[in-house]
């Protein structure tokens, strides 16, 4: 009776001091969070000026022997839209106007853009909204070309030579 007495002792101490003994599996555990943020990037192949040339009223040039290429570093697809923040064509004589409608009139002057060589006049208008798409869902690093199109005003008092500046916008799309 006592033996049985210490083996029940024994067995209710064992089990009392296992409780009280830590365990020795982990009480925390480590995880590595990463994250890369996605960018849009682009910059312009060409940098200068574009010129037509000599115009004369109420012709149309077109750059399409010379399209401007864009770089597309974007991580992610892009819309890119073209405009100008001018209303208008300086000059050192008489200033042309850019006219919002893309056409041409009397001192004013139409200009429109088209991507990748699509036919010249089918494209956007450029004007100072900012809002014209001239390239939309491109692919993540895709890169694309655009060509320009001027309408020159129907009547005109001078010589000098105008110039406007036009910029492409990229925005995640």
């Amino acid at each position: 009776m006592i033996k049985r007495l210490i083996v029940v002792l024994a067995v209710v101490l064992t089990l009392v001091l296992g409780m009280t003994v830590p365990a020795l599996a982990a009480t925390t555990a480590d995880v590595t969070v990463t994250a890369t943020p996605s960018y849009v990037s682009i910059a312009a192949n060409f940098t200068g000026t574009f010129d037509f040339g000599f115009i004369s009223a109420s012709a149309t040039g077109n750059t399409s022997n010379s399209l401007i290429g864009i770089t597309n570093s974007s991580s992610v697809q892009i819309d890119c839209t073209i405009g100008t923040n001018s209303t208008i064509w300086c000059a050192n004589g008489l200033a042309w106007t850019v006219n919002a409608n893309g056409t041409a009139s009397d001192g004013g002057a139409g200009l429109y853009a088209y991507s990748n060589a699509t036919l010249p006049g089918a494209g956007v208008i450029v004007n100072n909204t900012g809002t014209n798409q001239v390239a939309s869902d491109l692919g993540a690093g895709k890169p694309f070309t655009y060509g320009l199109q001027l309408k020159a005003p129907s009547v005109y008092a001078d010589g000098t030579q105008k110039s406007v500046k036009i910029t492409v916008t990229a925005a995640a799309g």
